[in-house]
Order: structure tokens, then sequence, then C-alpha cells
């Protein structure tokens, strides 16, 4: 899985940051991608696990977001989710930080955020959704699973402070996956 994965975070990379500089490109890539993250753990979910743990190379904003993908795959899996239901979340998996590429990569090398920072985070679900509607998403559970990654059962989350069952189930897989490969990963 790793040389896949590092392949992978060469096409996500270029796709994403098309996206973020609101140049063209084919939707279609993602879910290319959004496939080969699926036969990946259909696969061997153990070995794409354990690349998750492991693999440290390339650039981290675009590797944690194929990470996170992986986990909410197996997840997904187990959930008894259908093929194309989980094909829907790991797209939005993968494209929920399109809005702040930019600036994770300034956080990964500064220290404390500032209040400026942390209202740009706050907005970049928003700001992801804009830019995916432009690129030409169209798919509604998708771009609604990105507006939500960020939000939490008790209310306290971002951008509209949604709580309970108004979070859908696949934002909060997605949710779940973010912390956890945030905080085995080294950034």
């Amino acid at each position: 899985p790793f040389f896949i994965i590092g392949e992978m975070m060469g096409r996500l990379n270029a796709v994403l940051s098309a996206i973020a500089n609101q140049q063209d490109v084919s939707i279609a890539r993602l879910d290319e991608l959004s496939t080969g993250i699926q036969v990946m753990c259909a696969e061997d979910a153990d070995a794409a696990l354990a690349a998750i743990h492991l693999d440290r190379e390339g650039k981290y904003t675009v590797r944690h977001l194929i990470h996170s993908a992986l986990l909410v795959e197996v997840v997904a899996y187990r959930l008894g989710y259908t093929p194309d239901d989980r094909h829907r979340i790991i797209c939005a998996t993968l494209t929920a930080n399109v809005g702040m590429l930019e600036l994770q990569e300034r956080l990964l090398k500064q220290g404390a955020i500032t209040s400026e920072q942390r209202q740009e985070i706050n907005r970049h679900p928003e700001r992801s959704v804009a830019l995916l509607r432009q690129a030409g998403v169209q798919d509604e559970l998708w771009l609604e699973f990105v507006l939500q990654h960020h939000e939490r059962l008790d209310g306290s989350g971002y951008p509209r402070r949604l709580q309970g069952d108004k979070i859908h189930v696949p934002a909060r897989l997605i949710a779940l996956a973010d912390f956890y490969h945030a905080n085995i990963s080294d950034r």
C-alpha cells in the first residue's frame, strides 16, 4: 500500500491544488481515487491500516486526507454502508480541507494559531463547499458531509454548531478519522 498511497497522494495533491486555485479540474479524478481506496482496503484492509501508522512520506496535508479516507472506508464497510455510499463518503473525506490547504501548510511550520487563523479554520468547511461547487461537484450529500465534518454532537463544533442527530453519521465518521489520524501523526 505504501507505493499506491504515494501515487495517490501525488494525484490528490494535483486535484486539490486545481480546485483550491479555481482551475479547471475533472471531478472524475476524485472518483478514481475513491475507487482506488476502496480496492486497496478490499484487497488488504490490515495493510492499509498499517500504512496509516507507518507511512510518514509526503506532504502532511494530502497524506492526512488519504489516511483519513482509508480509515473511513474500513469503518464504513464494517458498518454495512453500500459501495456507492462509501464512495461518496470517501470523496467528502478527500476534499474536506480543500478550503484551507495553504493555511494548513503554514500552520505546520508555526507555533500558536492567531485569532485570524482560527477564524479561517472555522470557515474552511464553508469555503471547501464553495470551491467544490465551483469545481462541479453537485452531490448534495458529499457537500453536506464536507460542511459538517467539524460539527460535534454537543454543539461545540463549527461552522453551524449542529448537535446530535442533526449531524449526518458519515460526517461523524469523517470527523473521527480526521481526529484519530491527526493524533497519531507527527504533525
